[in-house]
């Protein structure tokens, strides 16, 4: 899938959110939107009736508990059941715009090598928004160069056929959060796109209100924001910040899901 255009819709105001039409060579959707999660177009599965999920945007979430990512960063194992149940997750959702998600505890922090095998586990799967984790570095420096490295590295592998859409926690500093989604949004000019999606993890909305607001008053930039890990009940707040939003149901992609 790749994003072709993003425009919005009708006019802003100083409460309310935005309308975005998002184009892709798969077609057309609009946000907010919240995503179908693989959890769920598993349900319809066990469901006797027929029909489809008619949704334009699916979500495939990964828990990564502590042990699980420790197997996963050391044996070619862990990568490959995690592959084999991507790629039958991703086949049920094939009629949607797939992106991936991997959910770890909010201590964990990621070393940017760590990346490559998260990557490659997106590339090798098809996944169309290929999630770049938050990750440890020491200077902004280094967080600017290796994010760009590993954007162009996924459209590079896939031809442009895949977006890279790194990801923000909402829970950071608002001083560091604002400067990386800086960073970001300059990377997201028209005409020469290094990134048309970024992604945030959901934090509590009232420990974490300035965050949120400087979303909302840059809700004129042409960029597709995605939060994953919503509770449910916060979904009509993000979508001031025309968030395409996801709710808390996951699937485990263990070895042994239970």
């Amino acid at each position: 899938m790749t994003i072709k255009k993003i425009e919005p819709e009708g006019d802003f105001d100083n409460f309310g959110g935005r309308c975005l039409k998002v184009k892709t060579d798969k077609g057309t959707f609009y946000t907010p939107e919240r995503r179908v999660t693989s959890t769920e177009f598993e349900y319809k599965q066990q469901l006797p009736v027929r029909g489809t999920i008619d949704n334009p945007v699916g979500e495939i979430v990964s828990d990564f508990r502590e042990n699980e990512l420790n197997q996963f960063l050391a044996g070619n194992g862990p990568f490959k059941n995690r592959k084999m149940r991507i790629e039958s997750l991703a086949d049920v959702m094939e009629y949607s715009n797939i992106s991936f998600y991997p959910q770890f505890k909010k201590n964990v922090s990621l070393k940017s090598g760590d990346l490559f095998l998260f990557t490659e586990l997106q590339l090798y799967t098809g996944v169309e928004m290929v999630s770049i984790p938050p990750f440890y570095h020491n200077t902004f420096e280094e967080y600017m160069k290796v994010l760009v490295d590993y954007c162009n590295g996924i459209r590079d592998s896939s031809s442009n056929r895949q977006e890279p859409i790194p990801y923000l926690d909402i829970g950071l500093p608002p001083s560091e959060f604002k400067k990386k989604a800086d960073f970001i949004w300059s990377s997201c000019k028209e005409g020469n796109e290094l990134v048309n999606a970024i992604g945030v993890i959901y934090r509590p909305i009232s420990s974490n209100i300035i965050n949120y607001y400087y979303l909302h008053s840059n809700r004129d930039r042409n960029i597709l924001i995605h939060a994953s890990g919503v509770e449910r009940i916060h979904f009509i707040f993000l979508a001031r910040c025309s968030f395409s939003a996801v709710t808390v149901f996951t699937v485990s992609l263990s070895p042994n899901p239970s």
